[in-house]
Protein backbone atom coordinates (compact mmCIF):
# COMPACT_ATOMS: atom_id res chain seq x y z
CA UNK A 1 0.00 0.00 0.00
CA UNK A 2 2.87 2.37 0.83
CA UNK A 3 4.41 1.73 -2.59
CA UNK A 4 1.17 2.73 -4.27
CA UNK A 5 1.00 5.97 -2.30
CA UNK A 6 4.67 6.75 -3.04
CA UNK A 7 4.12 6.03 -6.74
CA UNK A 8 1.09 8.32 -6.79
CA UNK A 9 3.07 11.05 -5.00
CA UNK A 10 5.96 10.76 -7.50
CA UNK A 11 3.50 10.96 -10.38
CA UNK A 12 1.88 13.99 -8.77
CA UNK A 13 5.27 15.68 -8.38
CA UNK A 14 6.15 14.98 -11.99
CA UNK A 15 2.81 16.39 -13.08
CA UNK A 16 3.47 19.56 -11.07
CA UNK A 17 6.89 19.95 -12.73
CA UNK A 18 5.34 19.48 -16.16
CA UNK A 19 2.61 22.03 -15.38
CA UNK A 20 5.23 24.60 -14.33
CA UNK A 21 7.21 23.92 -17.50
CA UNK A 22 4.09 24.29 -19.63
CA UNK A 23 3.22 27.59 -17.95
CA UNK A 24 6.76 28.88 -18.48
CA UNK A 25 6.69 27.86 -22.13
CA UNK A 26 3.29 29.52 -22.60
CA UNK A 27 4.62 32.81 -21.18
CA UNK A 28 7.66 32.61 -23.45
CA UNK A 29 5.43 31.88 -26.44
CA UNK A 30 3.25 34.90 -25.66
CA UNK A 31 6.32 37.13 -25.35
CA UNK A 32 7.74 35.85 -28.63
CA UNK A 33 4.42 36.42 -30.40
CA UNK A 34 4.39 40.02 -29.16
CA UNK A 35 7.95 40.50 -30.38
CA UNK A 36 7.03 38.99 -33.73
CA UNK A 37 4.03 41.29 -34.06
CA UNK A 38 6.16 44.33 -33.25
CA UNK A 39 8.84 43.33 -35.75
CA UNK A 40 6.24 42.64 -38.43
CA UNK A 41 4.79 46.13 -37.94
CA UNK A 42 8.27 47.61 -38.32
CA UNK A 43 8.83 45.61 -41.50
CA UNK A 44 5.46 46.73 -42.89
CA UNK A 45 6.24 50.38 -42.10
CA UNK A 46 9.67 50.16 -43.71
CA UNK A 47 8.28 48.35 -46.75
CA UNK A 48 5.73 51.11 -47.21
CA UNK A 49 8.45 53.74 -46.89
CA UNK A 50 10.66 51.97 -49.45
CA UNK A 51 7.75 51.74 -51.87
CA UNK A 52 7.05 55.44 -51.50
CA UNK A 53 10.69 56.31 -52.04
CA UNK A 54 10.88 54.07 -55.12
CA UNK A 55 7.86 55.88 -56.57
CA UNK A 56 9.55 59.19 -55.89
CA UNK A 57 12.74 58.05 -57.59
CA UNK A 58 10.78 57.06 -60.70
CA UNK A 59 9.01 60.42 -60.72
CA UNK A 60 12.28 62.25 -60.20
CA UNK A 61 13.98 60.40 -63.04
CA UNK A 62 11.09 61.11 -65.37
CA UNK A 63 10.92 64.76 -64.42
CA UNK A 64 14.64 65.48 -64.56
CA UNK A 65 15.08 63.93 -67.98
CA UNK A 66 13.25 66.85 -69.62
CA UNK A 67 14.46 69.78 -67.51
CA UNK A 68 17.41 72.12 -67.81
CA UNK A 69 20.04 72.06 -65.05
CA UNK A 70 18.48 74.90 -63.01
CA UNK A 71 15.02 73.31 -63.21
CA UNK A 72 16.44 69.96 -62.19
CA UNK A 73 18.09 71.40 -59.09
CA UNK A 74 14.92 73.23 -58.06
CA UNK A 75 12.86 70.10 -58.59
CA UNK A 76 15.32 68.02 -56.55
CA UNK A 77 15.12 70.55 -53.71
CA UNK A 78 11.33 70.28 -53.69
CA UNK A 79 11.45 66.48 -53.76
CA UNK A 80 14.03 66.40 -50.96
CA UNK A 81 11.78 68.70 -48.92
CA UNK A 82 8.87 66.35 -49.47
CA UNK A 83 11.02 63.39 -48.44
CA UNK A 84 12.07 65.17 -45.24
CA UNK A 85 8.43 65.95 -44.45
CA UNK A 86 7.43 62.34 -45.08
CA UNK A 87 10.30 61.09 -42.91
CA UNK A 88 9.16 63.38 -40.08
CA UNK A 89 5.60 62.07 -40.36
CA UNK A 90 6.78 58.45 -40.37
CA UNK A 91 9.03 59.08 -37.37
CA UNK A 92 6.14 60.74 -35.55
CA UNK A 93 3.85 57.81 -36.32
CA UNK A 94 6.43 55.29 -35.12
CA UNK A 95 6.96 57.14 -31.83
Amino acid sequence: MNESIETIQRIGQKIQVLIRQRDSLQREKDRLLQDLSSKQKQVDDLTQKVSLLEDQVVALKAATAQMDEKGKKEFEKRINGFIRDIDKVIAHLQA
